[in-house]
Order: structure tokens, then C-alpha cells, then sequence
């Protein structure tokens, strides 16, 4: 009777080095702020330039419209994006006074015509009109591919919401806020951070001292992660919330 062969299989163990990181984040929740700025630092806002007039004496321009602009800088950048400040980001911990960053909203795209004082442009698309007033960037080139490496920051860190994004006061799963910590502060993209609520007081009914009061222990209410850095200000997405997430809530590594 012949026998059949067998083969005996042991378990292995099969290596694949991983050269890129793995996409964590809705990018339609996000694309929308790591396609333009979305943010000016002061120095950016002293340094770019500015629409002074609209062809035409027009008090405001629209796509095919020539602008007039002084403050460009001379180089072989002939494309740039307009831009409207919008809200400016305050500080809520230390000086109420110290300012973070201002909004950019974005207004639309121009390009040179001749570079002068004033310089020539022709709007060649636009989400909205153009004012005078209106600040123009060197256009830069969008992020094709968006990765991370979700991690908690190597270093302890400290901070607030100090904006919420298309929401009023509160915020859900996969909804932007603005934290008041950036790249001066230790943050990168790919920072998983901690939402706490801060304790709210609770009379003693218990104590002799009707007055008394004690402070309950901030409560934990979710998670972000940071998808975009400034100097002084990043974005972050909610990725999991524990329970309402509002603004000035507290921001800590896990």
C-alpha cells in the first residue's frame, strides 16, 4: 500500500516594514483646513501684501476683475491667494491681551499682471468678493498625501479650546477646534491630547459652615488629535467624545 507524502506546516512569522504611516482621520473633515493657512501670525500679517483698489473704482472685485495691491514681495511667485481676516485668537490662560493668530478666510486666487507700487493682478477664481483690505500670500502647493503617526507629545503639555469650528459652544466626534498651543509649545501633527472639563463647585451641605464649598476633580471628555500646527495655534480633530465638548475646556497629554 503506498503512503502519501505529508508535508508538516509550522507557523511563521512574516515582517513588513511599514514606510508610511497609516491615515487615522476622515481627510473630508479636514481637507478643507490643510489645502489653504487658515491662519496668519502677526508677522505674516505685517509682512503681506494688500489689495488698495479694484479696476474700475469698484469697491469690490470678482473673478476676471483686475485688483491693484502694494506690499507684494518681488520674486518669481506670480500667484497668490486672497485672503479676509476673520476672528483674532486671544490668549484665555495668562495676558487676555496676548494674540495668537487671526483667522484667514480664504477669498480666492490672483494672479500678477505686472509687479509695480501698485502691482497689477487679475482674479482667476474666487469663493467670495474681494475687498480692499484683503491680504495676499504666495500661493503655496496643497498636500497631496495627508499622514500620521498618532502619539501623545513627548513632553507635558497645558491648554484650552480656544475655538470651535462651524459650531456654536459645543462639539461632537470628528469636529475642528482651535487650541492655544503650537509649535512654540512642543506640538506636532499626529499629538493626541486629552479634553478635561473643568470641576465644578459643590456646597457642602453636610459642614456646619453653610458657605463651605469644594471643587470637584476636572472630568475627562475625550480626544483630539492635532492635524495642523502654527507658531502659536493648531487644529485639532475631535476623535472621540466622552461627553459635550465645549469651548475653553482644558487640553493635557493622556
Amino acid at each position: 500500500e503506498a503512503k502519501m507524502a505529508t508535508t508538516r506546516l509550522t507557523p511563521k512569522i512574516r515582517a513588513t516594514p511599514l514606510d508610511q504611516a497609516i491615515p487615522t482621520l476622515p481627510i473630508d473633515a479636514i481637507k478643507q483646513f490643510v489645502s489653504q493657512p487658515r491662519l496668519l501670525a502677526e508677522r505674516e500679517l505685517q509682512s503681506s501684501g494688500y489689495v488698495v483698489a479694484s479696476a474700475g473704482d469698484h469697491l469690490i472685485g470678482g473673478i476676471g476683475d483686475q485688483i491693484y495691491a502694494r506690499g507684494l514681495p518681488l520674486g518669481k511667485n506670480t500667484s497668490f491667494a486672497i485672503y479676509r481676516t476673520g476672528k483674532t485668537y486671544q490668549n484665555t490662560d495668562g495676558k487676555s491681551d496676548e494674540i495668537l493668530g487671526y483667522e484667514a478666510i480664504y477669498v480666492g486666487t490672483a494672479i500678477v499682471k505686472t509687479f509695480g507700487d501698485p502691482s497689477t493682478l487679475q482674479i482667476v477664481d474666487a469663493t467670495r468678493e474681494t475687498l480692499i483690505g484683503d491680504r495676499l500670500l504666495p500661493m503655496t502647493r496643497p498636500e497631496t498625501e495627508i499622514q500620521w503617526i498618532p502619539r501623545a507629545p513627548d513632553a507635558p503639555v497645558e491648554g484650552r479650546i480656544i475655538d470651535v469650528v462651524d459650531a456654536v459652544a459645543r462639539v461632537g466626534q470628528f469636529q475642528t477646534v482651535v487650541l492655544n498651543l503650537g509649535e512654540f509649545d512642543g506640538l506636532q501633527r499626529g499629538h493626541v491630547l486629552a479634553i478635561y472639563r473643568a470641576g465644578t463647585d459643590a456646597r457642602d451641605v453636610v459642614s456646619s459652615d453653610t458657605r463651605d464649598s469644594v471643587q470637584l476633580p476636572d472630568t475627562r471628555a475625550g480626544l483630539a488629535m492635532v492635524f495642523r500646527t502654527f507658531d502659536r495655534v493648531s487644529y485639532a480633530l475631535i476623535m472621540k467624545a466622552e461627553q459635550d465638548i465645549r469651548l475653553h475646556d482644558a487640553v493635557r497629554k493622556p
